[in-house]
């Protein structure tokens, strides 16, 4: 700067260097206090390049965490294989659930529909929780580092869900005292008191009118519209043959889940599925035969899959009294296959609807979800696995997060199975 306030000459900065030009001298000039700024200026030149650069995180809706309020995980474990189900999600996200609370309305055939508060329309609070976790974004690392939410970026931090969660378990409590407080509950039991809220909601805005189906057989009468009867139900064969006259007498019931029976000698969930499907002997039984009217004691039994569900969930029994009237839970490792092939465990005829075939079909599930127990029966705690949009199997515990591979989910100790129907074939 000297060499201007002498000369007066015009100069011009070089921005690769820093260096000084004098246009009427036709030479550099150089200024050590000029060319460090312009160092410091390379470095945050660097420091946005960087910035810029592909990072390790990839950006996914439908990964929210839920903090444990006090023993809520069975909650939130099943929350989050609930929230991943995407016929659930589907429903909810089309805005399917319409609460009698919100609407006055009167159905088809003028019954009147009953009006409820709708801090006991667990539909609701559950419809808030799916809408906070899909309309929210989070960032997750590639390497499958845990990622707890407080410790995100507060841009980042889905608040609301926590306050959604808030009302979904004082709904619960509202609805069901048996949920109430702090301690350890059973999550294949609040599911399928989720389920049974689920359609109590439906019920409660349509009308008994509403409930069933008027089909003349005898499993479609049994038939709802909801959504939970929708996605989770199916019927189970179950034939008694009489010893006297051979005859057959069946009978059939509903189901929302298979609880299967474990042990030391059952390694696999094929295993468990052709001991529930394999012909069993019913001792001190009273039997009254339908066709030749004698009674038996001792009676043969079989139950077939007449009509499988959109989601099978399967429930293996960990949990148990035994004969001095103590609890204890089974920790054996079940196996069980990323997808799931029923065809030796259903009646095909009854599923597609033709008399002729008696040929066995391919009748795949795929894996979604598991949840596993680690802990005794009196303590311990629920995590979920979860197969989100991007195909990729995620671990939910409580607010944390964490990519895992398929192998480490079949590795699991599982104690509910969730699957959806791929295909037949």
């Amino acid at each position: 700067m000297n060499h201007y306030l002498k000369s007066k000459h015009f100069l011009g900065v070089n921005s690769l260097n820093g260096a000084l030009y004098c246009f009427r001298c036709n030479t550099y000039v150089m200024d050590n206090e000029f060319v460090s700024h312009v160092d410091q200026l390379k470095d945050w030149d660097l420091i946005l390049e960087k910035s810029f650069e592909p990072t390790n995180y990839e950006l996914f809706t439908g990964l929210s965490g839920i903090h444990n309020m006090g023993s809520t995980c069975f909650m939130s474990s099943v929350i989050q294989s609930i929230s991943h189900n995407p016929y659930i999600v589907k429903y909810f996200m089309d805005q399917s659930h319409i609460c009698a609370s919100h609407q006055s309305i009167t159905s088809g055939s003028n019954v009147k529909v009953e009006k409820v508060d709708s801090s006991s329309c667990m539909s609701c609070t559950l419809y808030d929780i799916i809408n906070d976790i899909y309309g929210y974004t989070m960032t997750v690392g590639s390497l499958g580092e845990y990622k707890e939410l407080n410790s995100l970026d507060s841009k980042l931090q889905n608040k609301n869900i926590d306050h959604s969660f808030v009302k979904f378990l004082q709904c619960a409590w509202k609805v069901n005292n048996n949920f109430t407080g702090y301690t350890q509950q059973d999550a294949h039991e609040f599911w399928q008191f989720l389920l049974n809220q689920l359609h109590n909601d439906y019920t409660k805005h349509y009308g008994n009118n509403h409930k069933y189906n008027n089909s003349s057989k005898s499993f479609q009468r049994h038939i709802c519209d909801c959504v939970s009867h929708r996605t989770f139900q199916g019927f189970l064969k179950s034939i008694i043959k009489c010893p006297h006259c051979s005859n057959d007498q069946v009978t059939i019931d509903p189901y929302m889940d298979l609880s299967l029976d474990i042990s030391e000698n059952k390694t696999t969930l094929y295993q468990c599925l052709e001991s529930f499907h394999k012909k069993e002997i019913l001792k001190d039984y009273q039997f009254n035969c339908n066709n030749c009217s004698k009674t038996s004691t001792s009676v043969s039994r079989k139950f077939t899959l007449m009509k499988i569900p959109p989601v099978l969930v399967i429930q293996f029994k960990r949990f148990r009294h035994t004969v001095n009237g103590k609890s204890e839970k089974l920790n054996n490792f079940i196996e069980f296959p990323a997808y799931l092939n029923l065809k030796d465990f259903c009646e095909v005829n009854s599923i597609l609807g033709n008399k002729n075939n008696n040929n066995k079909i391919n009748i795949i599930y795929e894996l979604f979800s598991v949840i596993s127990h680690d802990g005794s029966v009196d303590t311990g705690h629920y995590v979920s696995f979860c197969k989100v949009q991007n195909m990729e199997w995620y671990k939910f515990n409580d607010n944390m997060i964490q990519k895992v591979s398929q192998s480490d989910v079949l590795k699991e100790r599982a104690y509910l199975l969730f699957y959806c129907i791929k295909n037949f074939g």
